[in-house]
């Protein structure tokens, strides 16, 4: 059996950039993805092969919280 095909992705977790000043943080820029959505499901399949392993999260929290 392809052991590949039969992990699941971890699980989502929030990330805690720790204190954001309040503000509103809104858009209202979005877009039906159409016929792009599939290339997004073809690339993030690839990636989950290529790169299994969860988000470097704390490495994001480090850089953001340095800046």
């Amino acid at each position: 059996a392809d052991s590949r095909r039969q992990r699941s992705p971890p699980p989502v977790e929030p990330l805690d950039f720790g204190f954001v000043p309040a503000a509103v943080y809104d858009t209202h820029a979005y877009y039906e993805p159409g016929t792009i959505g599939i290339l997004f499901h073809v690339v993030h399949a690839f990636l989950y092969v290529v790169q299994p392993n969860s988000f470097p999260k704390d490495l994001i929290v480090k850089v953001v919280q340095q800046n």
